[in-house]
């Protein structure tokens, strides 16, 4: 419910409302009320003991606030107005001071920290000794300035109508406010029906003693009588709600006021009217303080009793719920309590185990006895800070329980323990999890070692996989070089077109099986994590376009389509590793043009989202083909793994091309997803995050360790390889080069040759008896003079991860992984001995158009499509070198390098020998843009004759279609 301040308030919030005028008039009308009140009790002289109004408007200002203040003012200037005793305009006037008067005392008791519920001593004696006495004194000191001026009050008595004032004033703040207060706080406790009759009993009683000593005072020795009332009021103070007592008080008050009013006698045998006033005052003042203060005192009893009842019950609920077992020992008294859990720990029941030492000693283990004892005794002589100790009970049905008990004790001013006071924690469960923890932490450490033996035995095993791969590799590529080498020669060489047809084939065998080596070597690298990132800045659509016209030949060799779709939000420059990302297109689309029969690939790419200069470029690669039955998806990206497992029959490959793909996707922290429909054809799509550039920064050219100027002159290289077949075959190379070759089987012998004679390069080989290719090297680098400075190149199946880099680590200058191809030679070569590349046919012109490929080619097409192959080849060309040429002006190396190869693809599928041959010497690592640019006439020149070439097959193209 509400109190009576919270629907003032409420209704005042309007002050317009009906509420608010109600409330406004009641307050208007009780100060009027207590206005007669106070004059109907003065005394004959005028002056009234106590005045009631003060303490009305002190009260209903605290109680309903600021709002109160123009009802008190229209009641006091009312009840001046009835009075008459001044003039209309003073009547009006005077209230200013009325309302000053609490307005002080309000302020004085909020700097005092008062609360206005009168529930505590504190709020009381402020009320008495700073709220009553200050402003009241400040009030009559004004009011009676003004009246004394005003020629109301004479200035001869100032001084005593203003003791008279003052003290009227207060005892009016001191019985009324706190009346007022009281009554109108509902938070009082209920009033009873007993408690109004014991109220009104005791009140009678009063009422008779007040009229026995003023009326009779010579029975009651002078009034002696009177003073019954203080322990009748005092009775019922203790008693009976606040409310109740307070009323009490009032009508004792009250009764004593009009006793002495009506009654002829002087109050208390009071000799004058001075002494009388002064005997009214104390009397109402000291039994209206005697009300409160008991009152206080029984409520702050009856909150501590609530409070000690509530903390009794908690403790009790406390260690009735506690799983913890409590005791408490007293030595001087020798009693030891035991709690219900204390036992129920134990097994007993609460009557079952007497509260005695003796229980004690008869339930602790026998041999923590005496430990026990001297640990409580150490605990006890202060040679312990603290008592804290796990012993075992015994319990009712027999076992022991681990028990671990906690103390802490008192003391008396003279040092003596007088109280310890502990707990009992059953800790069996604990104890007995703690040693299943140590059965299961020596399992997992005995499991750990375990792990980490299956760790070592995997590394082993892993690092005997790499070596396998290693060994085999090179195993695999020392036959491969010479296997690709001669082939390669031989087609140099002047054979018929059988030969030519056949050793094609062969060539084209031996470049399959090494690709299927360099894949296992890729998925190596990949799943050894040595496979680095390199972020360049790149023309993504350059990239994709060059990747594109590299297979194109292929596709249109298979009579399919194979097209672009860049949308055109898609950046022109990001930063990625265009490396990987052309290894990972490779593999999608030739993947996508091999499985391919009829229709065609697309290959789409765009941009997803874009946040500031970050995007996802998003390509997909859509074909036509076979398709991929939805129970092999899963383990599309495994290595190893094809659609079907008839696939690799019909197809070709290994199954590497994906996992490779998946690998490299992650690696560049994008993803890779594929939907298919069996027989319908399917559409793979990466997804890679990259960087947008805005204005690409020229990136600086490789530059080479050697560099290629000067004329053409014949290099002394020594040939250190321990294989005769591979001896023979780069014997054959320099000589087609036409250099002069040195040759010896091991490092010994290369070491003597480097010490006798002037080299301008050493070709290594690493694996060689005696003394291997390192050590070498090595010797060689200790030789004085320039025999130590001659450059060497590893030349080595070893191409595993991390192999360049470590040969490079241990004195070589270069690195050339087996089979060797002539072009690579050529550039090694030429780079480490100044010498200009020469023709690689004995001086004379390369051949422009293989006319076998080419024959091969009509062969294997209708003579329809051969006529549209050579005549879309020309413009095919055409567009790689203008693309060459724009990445050129853009300074865009990897641009230069995709169009190449693109040439190259297009050029060595048809044949075109020359432009083949040039355009791979053009696109390795170490070539930079200047040596690109230094070849341009060459390339002119060499496109020049290719598209001649064509020309002559045209010719005949026409006679057939005619």
């Amino acid at each position: 419910m509400a109190t009576q301040a919270e629907i003032g308030r409420t209704a005042w919030s309007d002050p317009l409302s009906v509420r608010a005028l109600t409330g406004g008039a009641m307050i208007a009308a009780g100060y009027v009320l207590c206005f007669g009140v106070g004059m109907a009790f003065a005394l004959d002289t005028g002056i009234s003991v106590v005045w009631p109004p003060s303490g009305f408007a002190l009260a209903i200002l605290l109680r309903f606030g600021m709002r109160a203040i123009v009802p008190i003012w229209v009641g006091a200037a009312a009840s001046n107005l009835i009075d008459g005793s001044t003039s209309p305009f003073i009547s009006v006037l005077m209230p200013g001071l009325t309302i000053t008067e609490p307005l002080i005392a309000i302020l004085l008791l909020r700097l005092v920290g008062f609360d206005s519920s009168l529930q505590r001593l504190r709020d009381i004696s402020a009320l008495v000794l700073v709220g009553a006495p200050i402003s009241t004194l400040l009030n009559a000191l004004a009011s009676l300035y003004v009246l004394s001026s005003l020629g109301v009050t004479t200035w001869t008595d100032y001084g005593y109508n203003v003791l008279a004032w003052w003290a009227g004033d207060a005892g009016g703040i001191i019985t009324i406010a706190p009346a007022i207060l009281i009554l109108t706080n509902h938070s009082e406790r209920v009033i009873t029906t007993q408690n109004w009759v014991e109220a009104g009993l005791l009140t009678l009683l009063g009422f008779a003693a007040l009229q026995l000593a003023v009326m009779w005072p010579n029975l009651s020795h002078g009034g002696a009588a009177a003073y019954i009332v203080f322990p009748i009021v005092a009775w019922v103070a203790l008693r009976a709600p606040r409310r109740v007592s307070i009323v009490v008080a009032l009508c004792i008050s009250a009764v004593a006021l009009a006793t002495a009013k009506l009654s002829g006698e002087r109050f208390l045998g009071a000799h004058d009217t001075l002494s009388e006033l002064v005997s009214l005052q104390s009397f109402v003042t000291c039994l209206t303080l005697t009300c409160l203060l008991l009152a206080a005192l029984s409520l702050d009893k009856a909150q501590i009793e609530a409070r000690l009842r509530e903390r009794e019950q908690f403790l009790s609920l406390a260690i009735l719920g506690s799983n913890d077992g409590i005791w408490d020992w007293r030595p001087n008294e020798h009693r030891l309590w035991l709690s219900p859990r204390w036992k129920e720990q134990l097994g007993y029941a609460e009557h079952e185990l007497p509260h005695s030492l003796s229980t004690w000693s008869a339930l602790v283990h026998r041999d923590d006895r005496d430990r026990v004892a001297q640990r409580f005794t150490d605990f006890l002589e202060d040679r312990s800070d603290s008592f804290e100790m796990v012993q075992r009970f015994r319990h009712k049905l027999g076992h022991d329980v681990h028990i671990l008990t906690r103390g802490i004790k008192m003391k008396d001013d003279e040092g003596r323990v007088t109280r310890v006071v502990g707990v009992h924690t059953d800790v069996t469960e604990l104890l007995s999890a703690q040693e299943e923890l140590r059965h299961q932490a020596a399992s997992l450490a005995g499991l750990a070692r375990d792990l980490e033996e299956q760790r070592r035995t995997a590394d082993a095993a892993n690092t005997a996989k790499s070596q396998f791969l290693a060994t085999m590799s090179h195993e695999i590529r020392t036959p491969m070089n010479g296997i690709i080498g001669m082939l390669s020669l031989m087609l140099d060489s002047n054979l018929n077109q059988d030969q030519k047809r056949w050793a094609s084939t062969a060539l084209d065998s031996a470049e399959t099986l090494l690709t299927i080596i360099n894949d296992i070597l890729d998925l190596s690298k990949l799943d050894a994590g040595k496979t680095e990132v390199e972020l360049l800045d790149f023309d993504a659509a350059g990239l994709i376009e060059g990747v594109t016209a590299l297979l194109k030949v292929r596709a249109t060799a298979k009579g399919i389509a194979l097209r672009t779709d860049i949308a055109p939000n898609v950046p022109k420059w990001l930063k990625s590793d265009p490396t990987r990302l052309r290894q990972i297109l490779f593999n999608l689309v030739g993947n996508a043009v091999k499985f391919t029969q009829h229709g065609g690939v697309v290959v789409h790419a765009s941009v997803g989202a874009m946040r500031g200069d970050s995007c996802e470029l998003r390509i997909g690669v859509t074909d036509t083909g076979i398709g991929i039955d939805r129970d092999k998806m899963a383990s599309l990206f495994e290595p190893f793994q094809q659609g079907d497992t008839g696939m690799a029959r019909r197809f070709g490959g290994t199954g590497l091309g994906l996992a490779i793909v998946r690998r490299l996707v992650r690696l560049l922290g994008g993803s890779v997803a594929v939907e298919s429909k069996l027989n319908e054809g399917s559409t793979f799509t990466v997804i890679l995050p990259c960087t947008i550039v805005t204005s690409p920064l020229d990136r600086p050219a490789a530059i080479p360790r050697g560099t290629v100027s000067g004329p053409h002159r014949r290099a002394s290289i020594l040939i250190a390889e321990d294989n005769e077949i591979n001896r023979e075959l780069v014997t054959q190379m320099l000589t087609r080069l036409g250099h002069d070759a040195t040759v010896v089987s091991n490092g010994r012998e290369a070491l003597t040759a480097a010490q006798t004679r002037a080299l301008d390069l050493i070709l290594m080989d690493i694996q060689m008896p005696e003394m291997d290719g390192v050590s070498a090297t090595a010797a060689i680098r200790a030789l004085p003079g320039s025999h130590g400075g001659t450059p060497i190149v590893a030349v080595t199946a070893n191409a595993m991860v991390g192999d360049r880099e470590r040969y490079l680590a241990a004195g070589f200058d270069d690195y050339l992984a087996k089979p060797l191809h002539l072009e690579e030679l050529q550039e090694v070569i030429a780079r480490w001995t100044n010498s200009a590349a020469s023709p690689a046919n004995g001086g004379e012109q390369a051949v422009a158009l293989d006319q076998q490929r080419a024959a091969e080619l009509r062969g294997a097409m209708s003579e329809a499509d051969f006529a549209a192959l050579i005549e879309r080849l020309p413009k095919e060309i055409d567009a790689q070198i203008e693309r060459t040429q724009h990445a050129i002006r853009a300074n865009d190396a990897d641009g230069v390098r995709v169009a190449l190869r693109a040439l190259h693809e297009s050029a060595f599928d048809f044949g075109l020998r020359e432009l083949a041959a040039l355009s791979t010497r053009l696109i390795g690592d170490n070539v930079d843009l200047a040596q690109i640019i230094e070849h341009t006439s060459a390339m002119q020149s060499a496109v020049t004759r290719a598209k001649s070439a064509i020309d002559v097959l045209r010719a005949p193209s026409r006679d057939s279609q005619e």
